[in-house]
């Protein structure tokens, strides 16, 4: 949700939303989220993964600590939601295109916000 707030912030200081709109989309994810399922992390094991994921990206893709977490993080739900009787599809969602070009290339469906203004 802290990521969303500021991704609503940014907009709104580039004038592509009002403040109000900002607003009201920021209180419409809060209660959206009150559906989501959380999936918990466990550190240790997760961390190992995080470091995996940033030595074995190809060479051309460059990725930040926090958005490699974040990959991971859509890993862990995916396969979660792929445990699931029916399988419940996943989409990682994010408006940052290299962290986009990162999750394709771990075989995680995408989509960018940014593309369906």
């Amino acid at each position: 949700m802290y990521e969303s707030a500021t991704v609503l912030r940014r907009r709104y200081l580039e004038g592509s939303i009002t403040q109000p709109q900002a607003l009201a989309l920021y209180a419409q994810l809060q209660q959206e989220s009150q559906s989501y399922d959380v999936i918990e992390l466990r550190s240790e094991r997760q961390l190992e993964r995080v470091v995996a994921l940033a030595f074995s990206l190809p060479q051309n893709l460059r990725i930040r600590a926090l958005d490699s977490i974040h990959l991971v993080a859509a890993q862990i739900s995916k396969e979660a939601a792929n445990r699931l009787v029916p399988p419940e599809p996943f989409v990682f969602v994010s408006s940052d295109r290299q962290l986009l070009q990162v999750a394709q290339s771990q075989n995680l469906v995408t989509e960018n916000p940014e593309d369906h203004p």
